[in-house]
């Protein structure tokens, strides 16, 4: 006869491994966008979610009623954008904060686990995913979708109705750009001596795939988030927060300058190498961002930037005109006001909320190369909150191989 505290540990170790199971599942969903658009597959990806948190709520019920900071930043963004999505439409449901929801489950989700052992539970989870990544990163260089303009014009219909946007997520702009914080993590668990060698194979596969699709896709401020990541994951030694404030703050103004002057740049690269190699993939760059809107960002800053100040407290809603649209941050504190921006950024980077400065070397090279890229993406692009739904789980659970 098992004793009671036998029959406690099984139940326990049972219901850890259903709730990981319905989160592996909801992960496999979010990251596979032809399952995703199938309105059957969303409905049973949103039942999920509700059967994990109810089942989360009657187990653990002080988890949310005394919750950690991230995941009270994610109640405050949540009734913030429905109070403020009511006021301007009588609805309470945003389709377009979708991605948000998504989200945030996954940040109350980790923010459960008390425990690296807890974690261990998600482990498969990690694999399963990177084992899934390459099958979208190699259908999208076979199909060849890295310029969804030229796509759009070739296929003679809208963004709504051809190939690309059902792989929005794969070969679309979030895809891309979640490859950069991708890369930095795949890294950290390259220098991981916790992994075994069929897992190693593995990161190595996505590692390549994901250099070689940011490589072809073209997006300038991809290159420069991975440059910057890449440049803190091998040479990070700022263990200080001052420290580590005084290079974010650099990374923010040098990101800004960047993006303002992209085309100057891009030229002057072009007179540089004008006689060189480099010059095809130049031009390449220079042509893609004509035809996107890299170019110009500058007015579309300060129209985010323009709105916040005159609506500083509630913002000025979900009137998507009135923002520049260019910047998750800037975009967000414009239509939710200060208190709602401050929320997205917490939501953003709460996997994170671990003492960084307590963690080992190389845990805190890997997370500080993501935070920078996540950071520089969500500046300078409106979807930090989508480029991180899949990988949210990733970014989570490789902290068990980083640690040490």
């Amino acid at each position: 006869m098992p004793s009671i505290r036998q029959s406690s540990n099984l139940r326990k170790k049972v219901y850890s491994k259903l709730m990981a199971s319905i989160v592996g599942i909801i992960s496999v969903i979010i990251i596979s966008p032809p399952l995703l658009n199938n309105p059957y597959v969303k409905l049973l990806c949103q039942l999920l979610m509700l059967i994990w948190i109810i089942s989360a709520l009657l187990r653990s019920p002080s988890v949310f009623i005394h919750p950690r900071k991230g995941v009270l930043a994610v109640y405050i963004l949540i009734l913030i954008s429905i109070f403020r999505y009511f006021i301007d439409t009588g609805a309470l449901y945003n389709p377009k904060y979708t991605p948000i929801y998504f989200y945030c489950f996954f940040v109350i989700v980790f923010s459960t686990v008390k425990n690296y052992k807890d974690l261990n539970y998600y482990k498969p989870i990690l694999w399963l995913l990177l084992m899934i990544i390459p099958i979208w990163m190699t259908i999208s260089i076979r199909e060849g979708l890295m310029d969804p303009f030229l796509f759009r014009h070739l296929s003679g219909s809208g963004l709504a109705d051809n190939l690309y946007y059902s792989l929005k997520g794969v070969a679309g702009y979030d895809f891309i750009y979640a490859l950069v914080p991708l890369i930095t993590t795949l890294c950290g668990l390259l220098y991981s001596k916790a992994i075994k060698k069929w897992q190693m194979i593995i990161v190595l596969i996505d590692l390549l795939l994901a250099l070689y699709l940011i490589y072809i896709a073209n997006y300038g401020i991809a290159f420069f988030a991975m440059i910057i990541s890449m440049i803190v994951f091998f040479g990070a030694r700022m263990k200080t927060r001052a420290g580590f404030i005084a290079f974010f703050t650099i990374v923010f103004c040098l990101s800004i300058g960047v993006s303002i002057f992209y085309k100057d740049i891009l030229e002057w690269l072009m007179i540089i190498f004008a006689d060189t190699y480099y010059i095809v993939k130049i031009n390449s760059m220079y042509n893609f961002a004509i035809i996107g809107s890299e170019f110009g960002r500058s007015e579309v800053y300060l129209t985010s930037i323009k709105a916040f100040i005159n609506n500083p407290l509630l913002g000025v809603g979900f009137n998507y005109a009135a923002i520049g649209e260019h910047s998750e941050i800037l975009d967000k504190f414009a239509q939710l006001g200060f208190i709602g921006g401050v929320a997205i950024i917490r939501v953003l980077f709460c996997v994170f909320e671990k003492k960084i400065f307590e963690q080992s070397s190389l845990a805190f090279r890997t997370n500080a190369a993501v935070l920078i890229a996540i950071f520089i993406i969500v500046v300078l692009n409106p979807m930090g909150i989508t480029l991180s739904i899949a990988m949210f789980p990733i970014f989570a659970v490789s902290q068990i191989y980083i640690k040490e």
